[in-house]
């Protein structure tokens, strides 16, 4: 028996979480009504050296930051209990007494929830793409998909690093502080970390240029490097580099999001191996 199994289990139970249905509803709505608003208010996008208005291209970017936000906080209310929760219920003992492995079961988790986030953010996505051709008449689906496509691993990094927290922990209420608490630091002290760090190491003080690898600190949150490695795959985009060093170009975005996706869920699985049930 592969992960699969336990992933359709997971997909079928995640899917009866009303929380899970308020928040589809309240994206789907909001993902609509910011379409129309770019749609009808001609908002400007700029991204790199070029300014998009009333085009796929510009509404892509225009949801970056409420997809964002979204898949943060909904891979934190569906995933944070995912391995915890059935830990302390003591329904785990009866998954692993079928052929799985602990690596199927976690690997399933990630892949159940995943999957449970993701049908959300596409009917989102697909209801806005809706709006603006209706309002605009205009369709691009190569940078949709790309689009599409990144959000695709954005969700899957946030997803796998709750499940992974999850499976460090013996309860649930402990996984879910570990969980809000990871989402507070990467989502709203983030941006506060590399001043910080820069605080200390130029001996209490923020005077003088600040070095380029506070740069390379800030891009390491999750949400900044979706948004960055948006910008270096989306056609027709030419982003602008921070600086020289090769951790502020904008394709290391891409190698971020494949440490969070590997790294933390690695350490996971690796932990959750050893515990006593």
């Amino acid at each position: 028996m592969s992960f699969t199994v336990v992933a359709r289990k997971d997909f079928a139970d995640a899917r009866r979480s009303r929380a899970l249905w308020f928040l589809t509803a309240l994206f789907v709505l909001f993902a609509g009504v910011m379409a129309y608003a770019y749609a009808t208010l001609d908002i400007p996008i700029t991204v790199g050296t070029e300014t998009y208005e009333g085009s796929t291209l510009g509404l892509v970017f225009f949801l970056v930051a409420p997809a964002s936000l979204f898949i943060s906080i909904t891979a934190v209310v569906i995933a944070n209990k995912a391995i915890a929760g059935e830990r302390e219920s003591g329904q785990m003992k009866l998954a692993l007494g079928l052929p799985n492995s602990r690596l199927d079961f976690v690997l399933g988790k990630v892949v159940g929830r995943a999957a449970v986030l993701l049908a959300a953010v596409v009917i989102g996505f697909v209801v806005s793409l809706g709006v603006v051709v209706a309002t605009l008449g205009e369709l691009a689906l190569v940078p949709f998909a790309t689009f599409l496509g990144v959000t695709v691993v954005y969700a899957l990094v946030y997803v796998s690093l709750v499940v992974a927290l999850s499976s460090m922990f013996a309860s649930a209420g402990q996984a879910t502080s570990a969980a809000v608490g990871l989402w507070f630091l990467l989502e709203v002290l983030w941006d506060v970390v590399p001043l910080g760090l820069y605080w200390v190491v130029n001996g209490f003080s923020l005077d003088g240029q600040p070095p380029q690898w506070i740069g390379g600190i800030a891009g390491l949150s999750p949400s900044t490097a979706y948004n960055t490695a948006l910008t270096a795959v989306m056609p027709n985009v030419s982003p602008i580099a921070q600086g020289d060093a090769f951790y502020l170009q904008p394709w290391f975005g891409l190698v971020v999001l494949a440490f969070w996706l590997v790294v933390p869920l690695a350490l996971g699985a690796w932990r959750f191996n050893s515990v006593d049930l």
